[in-house]
């Protein structure tokens, strides 16, 4: 036809705070040369702000109306925090509605802490919620959550069945330093321990963390895992290694290790991973990543590389090169592909913005990304010609209006 058809669109309606109380999407219909709604989301505030609604619809063919496919509701107290919800995905086509489904109510302490929830599901026979699950909270008084129980409904006894739990413990300094998890044996009626997380600390620093699992037979802990931190002098991680416990050998044996580097800004400039090889006795490092900044600390290139198995080492797999501008905004990036015959990399994609530095995105009511208001953007891919040399051709070229 050599003319532009329609594909796709979202369209918002705001109020007058610049909330979205509505979004529709729409498809190009060919036949009839214009576009059709599909879907649409919907969506209510209260004179605090808080969105106590939000409902969303498909639009049906055959019976040409809207059909409900979700739904949520909220409240709210004095305070702004969430007290009740309800929602439910069964619409009602005889009665154009929702139907009752699920509800969660919650229970705060003083400080809008929640220190317990119960969710209830609605029952068409009897009419009514039932009740289904309910955690637990306990809060010490520094606002730390010190156990978590969650319990389901036995409809037969009338009553809560504690399932799982986990208790978490803290230091003076509030750093926690273990997390315990145990299931409910119905048979003896009490907790039985099942893993544990314990965390360790040079003063502030987290130096490792030790994983055991639970030995019925012997009635104790069972060190299973850890984990050592290292920091260099301005407190950045510089290497995290694990370990499993050797039940033969009975110390620990190394398993894998994280490692990273740092620039003079404290901007992180390489990370790897590697994995302990048996045979060879050494680590085997199985993935890397790179990165470079400006003077400014914005980032210049970024670059993955992984373990090649067919070719038994490590190649590249992608690159990101970016030209910043003093605002931050990205002007280029080029893309570029690990290439195993030349063992470097290939040019492949490249994408140029253009700015209106005189409006910030915090300007804008627009979902686009970007520190500055994008005016332009045009995307081109690299061919190549048979003698290796080749040029950027222009593939999309986009104008943002406002």
């Amino acid at each position: 036809l050599q003319q532009w058809v329609g594909d796709w669109k979202i369209q918002y309606t705001r109020d007058e705070n610049g909330r979205t109380t509505l979004r529709e999407s729409f498809e190009w219909d060919i036949t009839d040369g214009k576009w059709v709604a599909y879907e649409k989301w919907e969506n209510a505030f209260d004179q605090d702000g808080n969105q106590t609604d939000l409902t969303i619809y498909q639009w049906d063919d055959d019976l040409g109306e809207w059909v409900g496919e979700y739904t949520e509701h909220y409240n709210f107290d004095a305070n702004g925090n969430v007290t009740s919800s309800t929602s439910s995905s069964v619409w009602d086509a005889v009665g154009k509605e929702f139907k009752a489904e699920y509800k969660m109510e919650f229970t705060l302490d003083e400080n809008g802490m929640v220190t317990s929830w119960v969710e209830s599901k609605w029952d068409e026979g009897s009419g009514e919620w039932v009740n289904t699950l309910k955690g637990d909270n306990t809060i010490d008084s520094n606002g730390n959550f010190t156990s978590f129980i969650w319990s389901e409904w036995d409809p037969d006894a009338e009553e809560w069945v504690p399932t799982l739990k986990y208790e978490n413990a803290y230091d003076a300094n509030d750093n926690q330093t273990s997390n315990t998890t145990a299931f409910w044996n119905a048979d003896s009626n009490r907790w039985e321990n099942a893993q544990k997380y314990e965390y360790i600390y040079d003063g502030e620093t987290h130096t490792s963390t030790v994983f055991s699992i639970w030995n019925p037979v012997l009635g104790d802990w069972m060190a299973t895992g850890k984990t050592e931190y290292t920091y260099d002098g301005d407190g950045n991680l510089t290497m995290s290694e694990s370990f499993n416990w050797d039940m033969m050998t009975q110390e620990w044996v190394e398993a894998s290790k994280e490692e990273y580097e740092y620039n003079e800004m404290g901007r992180q400039t390489k990370s790897s991973s590697s994995a302990w090889n048996a045979d060879s006795n050494k680590y085997i490092m199985q993935s890397k990543y790179e990165r470079t900044y400006d003077e400014n600390g914005f980032n210049t290139l970024s670059a993955s590389y992984g373990w090649n198995y067919q070719l038994n080492r490590m190649t590249g797999w992608k690159r990101w090169e970016y030209t910043p501008d003093s605002y931050g905004n990205t002007q280029t990036v080029i893309v570029s592909v690990w290439d195993n015959d030349t063992d470097d990399w290939v040019e492949r994609d490249k994408t140029d913005y253009t700015y209106d530095h005189a409006f910030s995105w915090q300007d804008l009511w627009t979902p686009l990304y970007g520190s500055y208001k994008i005016t332009r953007r045009i995307e081109s891919m690299f061919q190549e010609d048979v003698l290796k040399s080749g040029e950027w051709i222009v593939v999309d070229d986009f104008t943002y209006h406002y």
